[in-house]
């Protein structure tokens, strides 16, 4: 369904969405869980070393020159999002681990320690 958006308020880091049409809280209940997308055009601009979750779903990731796979899922902990590569390696999305990120070649370059790798054993 599309909703034309009414107002955006910010507040600590919460965003809260006002949507055209809908005015009270049983209305606003059934899209609880419900994921908002909007055109790149319209997102706020990107800062450094920001990346839009769409962007990093299948980039090859690589320790040194070894390939780990590609990224599968992007996991939303809270404290930082976690890149699952090919289901059996979990890597935080943090300057510990990750070293470079390269869109244009559809690449990203990482620290392993050790445990982060093969989640099935």
């Amino acid at each position: 369904m599309e909703y034309e958006i009414e107002n955006v308020r910010y507040h600590k880091n919460l965003v809260y969405v006002k949507l055209l049409g809908i005015n009270n809280i049983e209305e606003a209940e059934k899209l609880k869980g419900a994921i908002i997308k909007i055109s790149e055009n319209l997102a706020l601009p990107l800062e450094e070393n920001e990346y839009y979750l769409q962007d990093l779903y299948g980039i090859n990731v690589y320790e040194g020159k070894e390939f780990l796979g590609q990224i599968t899922d992007i996991l939303q902990t809270g404290a930082n999002d976690v890149y699952v590569v090919d289901k059996k390696i979990l890597i935080p999305a943090v300057k510990q681990f990750i070293l470079n990120i390269d869109l244009q070649n559809k690449t990203m370059s990482v620290k392993l320690i050790e445990g982060m790798r093969d989640l099935n054993d």
